[in-house]
Order: structure tokens, then sequence, then C-alpha cells
């Protein structure tokens, strides 16, 4: 994952976090996704996979999908927007993926509802959103912050 890459998974606004594994939430019935596929396809082309366990719609380097399968059962979803590139319109359309899939945005360990404002306020927080503002300044607080664990 590159280092402008903000990324989390997409689990079932129908499972309950609390008692749940991550794997647990993570996991979505093909039935489930059947009726969305198409539309991912117009928002996101499919494209090769580096494995055929996963379907990946966007290209790896750029914002993408990723649909990932343990024999027939799907075992995760995750996104990857690439902060350099992406547009409100490109977001708004991923949002409304997740809402039509009846899904939320699972990230660093926590369950968010796919609203615009939500996913700016994380991607702004990130990591990938303090790089893209500003990567001089990240860099030089990671090499700060690798300093500081030598020392």
């Amino acid at each position: 994952m590159a280092l402008w890459h903000f990324s989390f998974l997409i689990v079932s606004n129908k499972k309950s976090p609390e008692n749940m594994s991550i794997d647990q939430l993570c996991e979505w019935e093909p039935k489930e996704l059947a009726l969305s596929i198409e539309y991912l396809q117009n928002i996101l082309p499919i494209e090769k996979s580096w494995s055929s366990a996963i379907k990946q719609y966007g290209n790896h380097d750029g914002t993408n999908i990723k649909i990932v399968f343990d024999n027939q059962q799907i075992v995760e979803i995750s996104c990857s927007l690439d902060l350099r590139t992406l547009t409100k319109s490109l977001l708004a359309q991923v949002l409304q993926y997740i809402e039509l899939i009846q899904g939320n945005i699972l990230y660093n360990g926590i369950v968010y509802e796919p609203t615009m404002e939500k996913i700016i306020a994380l991607m702004k927080q990130s990591d990938a959103g303090q790089f893209c503002t500003n990567p001089r300044e990240y860099l030089d607080k990671l090499s700060k912050s690798k300093d500081k664990l030598k020392g």
C-alpha cells in the first residue's frame, strides 16, 4: 500500500461489532453482493489481480475495491482510496456502493457509517491524508520518531 492510499474494510451493517471478531465482521454472503457488482463495475473497472482469490475493481496503484474469496465465501472487502487523484464524485460513488450493499466502514478497529462527512474527517486525520497535505513535513515527522526509537 502506498503512503497516499487511505485504506479500510467494508463490513455489513447487519452485523453488530460487539462479540464478533474482525474475521466474522468481514464475511459476506455472495448473494448479498450479486446485484451490486454491475454498479461497482461502472465506477471501477475490473482489473487483473495478483491472486485468483481476489476480484479487483480499479487499479491496484489507484483507487480500488477488492473482494477476497475463500472457496465460495467472501472473507473480505477492502477499499483503497488514492488521495492524490480522488474526486468528490468518485468518493460519492464509492460511498453509494457501500450503502447499496448495506455496508459500513471499518477503519482502525472502529466501525463508521459511510457518510461523506465522516470519511473526509477520517481521511484528513489519516497518515495518507497528512502525507498528501504536506509530504515533507510528514516524512520529517516519521524520521524524528524513528530517531527517538533508536535513541
